[in-house]
């Protein structure tokens, strides 16, 4: 689960408490099936994946460059996948 971590380093990168507080505690988790690595949107605040619309219970495939922003604009999240 990610979520408190992310609103904690989002105010530490100056991010005012407002707008980081829309990172709730459980905002996004993870689901691995074999060599795939899946994201699912816990969040009730707006969230994109890459650029679109990531609604809240949606899954997503996670691929190495991948972009998910929480809020509104509060954190964006890169995916940086080590082999």
């Amino acid at each position: 689960m990610f979520g408190t971590d992310g609103r904690l380093a989002a105010k530490q990168e100056g991010v005012d408490s407002a707008t980081a507080r829309q990172i709730h505690r459980d905002y996004l988790s993870f689901r691995i099936d074999g060599n795939d690595c899946y994201v699912i949107n816990e969040g009730k605040n707006p969230t994109e994946y890459n650029g679109d619309s990531f609604p809240q219970g949606e899954e997503q495939l996670l691929s190495n460059g991948d972009r998910i922003t929480l809020g509104d604009s509060a954190a964006t999240v890169q995916v940086q996948i080590d082999n």
